[in-house]
C-alpha cells in the first residue's frame, strides 16, 4: 500500500511552477545585467555563484536543469552587457565567459540519469509534528542517501570535475598573448599564495594596508562585536546536525544488519523510487536534516571560499563578512532552532513529536534574547564616532593646490600626477589628467609605471622630452608622499619604483637621489613654480638650455641646506600665490617632520624670519623670464602687475611660534611670536564696551574662518598654561583669552541660526612697522602700486556668509577648553558662562565626538544610553 506521504502532483501546479521559474530567470537576468554594467567586480563575485552552483552538481544535489537554466541566463546577460558597454577589455578578458562555457559543456557531456528531477519524487518530509509537506523544491532536498556511497561516487565526481577544469583551460587558450585587464589581481592572489614573485602590480596594490593579509587587529575589531559569539554558537548547531546525521547512518546500518534481506529489498525499493531522504529505525522515527539543503550548502560554500580570500586579502572581507553575519544570524531563528530541537528529540532520543507549545516558547524567548544580546555587549560608538567625524586628510592643502592651478594654468592643460591627486584635481579643475582611477585597464596601469619613474632615476636632461613625445605634458604635479621614505618603511615609491618594468629610468645606488627629489634643486632645466608642504608644481622647460647626464648623487642635507636652492621658487611664489608666506613655513615644516631633514627646515623658517618679519634682507630677485607665457591670470594686463596681496602674516607667524616652541625651545621668542599672531584676531581693549558689540568679531584680510581663530587661541592658552599660569598677570591674560574666544562663540552660535555673521573694526592686513617690523619688509609684502580690491575699510563692519561644516575641526577644542573651564570654574566666577557656552555649542555642532561623549556625564549629570547615541546620530546634527 502506498504511503499516505506519497502523492502526484496536479497538472495546474507543474504550470504555475513553470511560471514561477519563468520570472525568477527573467528577475536573473535583468539584475545580473545591471550587475555587470556598473560594478566591475560584479564579474568576480558571479564567478563564484556559478562555481559553488557547480560545486552543489557535483555533490550529487539533483540541481543540474536548474544550473543549466541559469547558466544560459547568465551567459545572456554578459553578452548583453558586452553589446551595451561596446565590448570593453576587463569584460572580454575575465574568467567568467570561459566558466559559463565550460560548465556548459560539461552539463552536455554528463547528463543526470533518471529522467525530470520531479517525476516520481515525494515531497520532502518535515520535522513538524503535524507532518506537512515542505514547500521547499525536491530538486533541492539534501541528498542524504548519497553520502553512505560517497566512495562510490569520487570517481564520477573527479571525472566531471577535470573535465571542465580541460574544457576551461583550452578556452582559455584562446586569450594566451593578450593582455588582460584582470591580471594585476591575479599577480596579488599568486604573491599571497607563495606562486610567485612581486611585480609593479603587486608592489603597489600591497602598498595599501587593505590589500594585505588579514591582521589580528581586524580581527580584534570583530571580536568587540557578537559576530563571533554567535558563529560559534551557530558552528555548534551544525555540528550537532552532524552528530546526529552520523548517529542516524549508524543506526540505519545496525537496522539493515539486523533485519537482514528484508532491509535490503526496502532499500532497494526506496532507491528505485527516488524516495526522500528518510530514516526508519526500531521505533518508526522519520526524520529529516534541515542543514542539508542545497540552498544552506550553497551559502556555506561561498562563505568558505571567501573567507580564505579574506584571509589573503583583508579587503576582500566586505565579501566575506556579510555571509558570515547571515549565517550568524541564523541562531536566532525560531525554525532552526525548533529544528534542531525536533531532529535530536527524535533521532538521539527516540522520543515522539513534542505535544505541548512550552518547547516552542522557550525557543522564542531564546531567540528574543539573541536579538538583545549584541547591543548589551556592544553598541557601535566607535563606528558612529567615527563615521560622523570623518573628515578629509590634508584637505586644506588640496584645496591650495586647486586654488592656485586654476589662477595659474590655462584650462585643458594635460598634468601628470599620481592617481588620488588626478581624481580630486579631474572633479574640481578642468585640467586633462594623464592618470584616472581605472587602474584595470592595461594602457592605465602602462602610465601608472611611467609616473613611478619620477621616484626613480630618469636621465635627468631627457626625462621632459620622453613625457612630452609621450604624453604631451610639461606639468608634472609631485605629491611628497610619493617621493619621500622613512627607515621603518617596508613599502614606499622608491621601492615600487624598482619593479618599473623597463630599465630605462632604474637607479643604480639604492641611496642616491631621485628625480622627484633632485628637480627641486636644479632651475636651469626645470622649474618649480608652486609648493604648499605636501605638493611641488614643476614645469617642464621646453627650452633645451642645456643637456645634464651627469650622474645621481646620494643626497646632501648639508649642500641643498643654502637659502639659494629655493630662491627661484620663492621669487614666483611670491609673484603668484596670494598664501606665499604660509606655503613657505609649511615646506619648512614637511622638512622637519616628514623628510627628517632639520638643516633645511631651519634655514627656511629663519629666511621666513629674516625677510618677512624682519625685514633684514631685501626681497628675493625677481626677473621677467622667470614667470611662464603659458600661464593665464586673473587679469589681462602682465601678471608683475598685480602680484597677489599677502595680506596679514597671521599663519606665518603662528608657524614662526610653535618652530620656536617646539624646535627651538626658546619659549621667550615663542611667547612674542604667539602674542603678536594674537593680537590680529582679538580684541585689546576689552570687550565690553559699545565699539565691539557681541555680534562683531575682528576683520581679517584674507579671511580667516572662525574655527581657525579658536584653534589659534586655544594654543596660546595651552602654551601659557605650560609656560606660567600661577601669576596674577598669566590668569589675566588666560582670563581675557577666554573671552574673546566667548565672543568667537557667541557669534558662532548665532551665525548658526542665521546664517552670517559681521566683521568690524580695524582691517588686520598686516601688522603695522612700529611692532618691531621695519618698512622694507611691507615693501617685500606688497611692493605693487595696485589698489586693493574688495577690501574692508577700517572701521567698516561687513557680512561673511557662514557655513556650517567650517565649525567641524573646532568641536574637540571647544569640548576640551568648555572641560578646562568646567573643573577651575571655582577660580574666577566669569568662567562659568564661558564653559556653559562652549559646551552648547560643541554639543549643538556635533554630538558625536570622542570629548563630547567621554565628558556629557559630567555637564548633564547623567550618562548617555543607547537611545541618546541614535538621537545623537540621527536626529541631531
Amino acid at each position: 500500500m502506498p504511503s499516505p506521504l506519497l502523492h502526484r502532483t496536479p497538472p495546474h501546479t507543474h504550470t504555475y511552477a513553470q511560471k514561477r521559474r519563468t520570472a525568477y530567470l527573467v528577475c536573473l537576468f535583468l539584475s545580473s545585467f545591471l550587475f555587470f554594467i556598473t560594478w566591475q567586480f560584479s564579474v568576480f563575485v558571479t564567478l563564484t555563484h556559478v562555481v559553488a552552483l557547480f560545486g552543489l552538481d557535483l555533490l550529487g544535489f539533483d540541481i543540474q536543469k536548474e544550473l543549466h537554466s541559469i547558466l544560459v541566463t547568465l551567459s545572456c546577460s554578459y553578452t548583453c552587457s558586452l553589446l551595451v558597454t561596446f565590448f570593453p577589455r576587463y569584460l572580454m578578458c575575465t574568467y567568467l565567459p570561459f566558466v559559463l562555457a565550460s560548465l556548459i559543456i560539461t552539463n552536455a557531456i554528463y547528463p543526470r540519469r533518471g529522467g525530470n528531477a520531479h517525476d516520481g519524487r515525494r515531497e520532502p518530509v518535515s520535522n513538524l509534528k503535524d507532518v506537512a509537506p515542505c514547500q521547499i523544491d525536491p530538486s533541492c532536498t539534501s541528498p542524504l542517501q548519497f553520502f553512505p556511497h560517497l566512495r562510490t561516487k569520487v570517481g564520477f565526481i573527479l571525472q566531471k570535475g577535470f573535465t571542465s577544469i580541460m574544457i576551461f583551460l583550452l578556452l582559455r587558450l584562446t586569450m594566451v598573448g593578450m593582455e588582460k585587464d584582470d591580471s594585476h589581481v591575479m599577480s596579488l592572489l599568486k604573491v599571497r599564495l607563495h606562486l610567485s614573485s612581486h611585480n609593479f602590480d603587486s608592489m603597489i596594490y600591497s602598498l595599501g594596508s587593505e590589500f594585505n593579509p588579514f591582521t589580528k587587529y581586524m580581527f580584534n575589531m570583530i571580536k568587540e562585536t557578537s559576530l563571533y559569539d554567535y558563529f560559534i554558537f551557530f558552528n555548534l548547531i551544525l555540528l550537532l546536525y552532524v552528530v546526529n546525521y552520523v548517529i542516524h547512518i549508524w543506526r540505519a546500518r545496525r537496522g539493515r544488519n539486523a533485519k537482514g534481506g528484508r532491509s535490503d529489498k526496502r532499500e532497494k525499493k526506496d532507491e528505485q523510487g527516488g524516495s526522500d531522504k528518510l530514516a526508519s529505525y526500531d521505533k518508526g522515527v522519520d526524520v529529516r536534516f534541515e542543514i542539508f539543503h542545497a540552498q544552506f550548502l550553497y551559502l556555506i560554500i561561498q562563505f568558505i571560499f571567501f573567507a580564505f580570500l579574506m584571509l589573503i586579502i583583508s579587503r576582500l572581507r566586505v565579501l566575506a563578512l556579510p555571509l558570515m553575519c547571515l549565517l550568524s544570524s541564523l541562531v536566532g531563528s525560531p525554525h532552526l532552532l525548533g529544528d534542531i530541537y525536533r531532529v535530536t528529540r527524535e533521532n538521539l532520543f527516540h522520543l515522539g513529536a513534542s505535544k505541548k507549545n512550552l518547547s516552542r516558547l522557550v525557543i522564542q524567548a531564546i531567540c528574543l534574547l539573541e536579538c538583545a544580546y549584541p547591543f548589551a555587549k556592544y553598541f557601535p560608538t566607535y563606528e558612529y564616532v567615527n563615521l560622523a567625524g570623518n573628515a578629509p586628510v590634508n584637505l586644506e592643502k588640496n584645496m591650495d593646490l586647486v586654488l592656485w592651478l586654476r589662477q595659474n594654468l590655462k584650462e585643458g592643460e594635460p598634468i601628470i600626477t599620481d592617481i588620488p591627486t588626478s581624481s580630486f584635481l579631474r572633479s574640481t579643475t578642468n585640467f586633462k589628467m594623464v592618470l584616472n582611477p581605472q587602474y584595470e585597464h592595461v594602457d592605465m596601469r602602462r602610465r601608472v609605471q611611467d609616473y613611478y619613474m619620477f621616484s626613480s632615476c630618469l636621465p635627468f636632461s631627457d626625462a621632459k622630452r620622453y613625457y612630452y613625445d609621450k604624453y604631451k605634458v610639461r606639468y608634472f604635479v609631485s605629491n611628497i608622499y610619493r617621493c619621500a621614505s622613512t627607515s621603518n618603511q617596508k613599502l614606499n615609491a622608491f621601492s615600487i619604483a624598482e619593479f618599473v618594468g623597463s630599465d630605462y629610468a632604474r637607479c643604480t645606488n639604492k641611496k642616491s637621489m631621485k628625480f622627484c627629489q633632485r628637480v627641486l634643486y636644479d632651475d636651469r632645466i626645470y622649474k618649480t613654480l608652486f609648493r604648499n608642504g605636501k605638493f611641488s608644481v614643476i614645469y617642464f622647460e621646453p627650452i633645451d638650455v642645456m643637456d645634464d647626464d651627469s650622474p645621481y648623487e646620494q643626497f646632501d642635507e648639508g649642500k641643498y641646506a643654502d637659502i639659494k636652492f629655493y630662491t627661484p621658487w620663492i621669487s614666483r611664489c611670491i609673484k603668484t600665490d596670494s598664501k606665499c608666506q604660509k606655503h613657505i613655513v609649511d615646506v619648512a615644516r614637511s622638512y622637519l617632520d616628514i623628510m627628517r631633514c632639520s638643516k633645511i627646515g631651519f634655514t627656511l623658517y629663519k629666511f621666513v624670519e629674516r625677510t618677512f618679519l624682519e625685514g633684514r634682507e631685501n626681497a628675493v630677485s625677481f626677473k621677467q623670464g622667470d614667470l611662464l607665457s603659458v600661464g593665464t591670470h586673473p587679469s589681462d594686463e602682465p601678471p608683475l602687475l598685480h602680484p597677489p596681496s599677502q595680506g596679514h602674516s597671521l599663519d606665518m607667524l603662528f608657524h614662526l611660534a610653535e618652530f620656536y616652541d617646539y624646535d627651538v625651545r626658546d619659549v621667550k621668542k615663542a611667547g612674542e611670536l604667539y602674542r603678536r599672531a594674537i593680537q590680529l584676531i582679538t580684541f585689546q581693549n576689552g570687550l565690553d564696551g559699545a565699539y565691539y558689540p557681541h555680534a562683531v568679531v575682528p576683520s581679517l584680510v584674507p579671511f580667516v574662518p572662525i574655527a581657525k581663530r579658536i584653534q589659534m587661541i586655544t594654543s596660546y592658552i595651552y602654551f601659557l598654561l605650560d609656560k606660567d599660569s600661577s601669576s596674577s598677570s598669566g590668569r589675566a591674560d588666560i582670563l581675557h583669552l577666554y573671552q574673546n574666544m566667548d565672543l568667537l562663540v557667541v557669534v558662532a552660535g548665532s551665525a548658526l541660526d542665521n546664517g552670517f555673521y559681521y566683521e568690524g573694526g580695524a582691517t588686520r592686513m598686516k601688522e603695522s612697522p612700529s611692532r618691531g617690523e621695519s618698512p622694507n619688509a611691507t615693501n617685500a609684502l606688497n611692493r605693487s602700486a595696485a589698489p586693493q580690491m574688495n577690501h574692508p575699510q577700517d572701521g567698516q563692519t561687513i557680512r561673511r556668509t557662514f557655513n556650517e561644516g567650517d565649525l567641524d575641526s573646532a568641536v574637540t577644542v571647544l569640548c576640551e577648553n568648555a572641560t578646562y573651564l568646567y573643573k577651575i570654574r571655582r577660580q574666577n566666577p566669569k568662567y562659568n558662562p564661558i564653559y556653559k557656552k562652549m559646551w552648547s555649542l560643541a554639543k549643538r555642532v556635533s554630538h558625536m565626538n570622542e570629548c563630547v561623549l567621554r565628558n556629557y556625564y559630567f555637564f548633564e549629570g547623567r550618562q548617555i544610553g543607547v537611545l541618546d547615541y541614535l538621537a545623537f546620530f540621527y536626529l541631531y546634527r
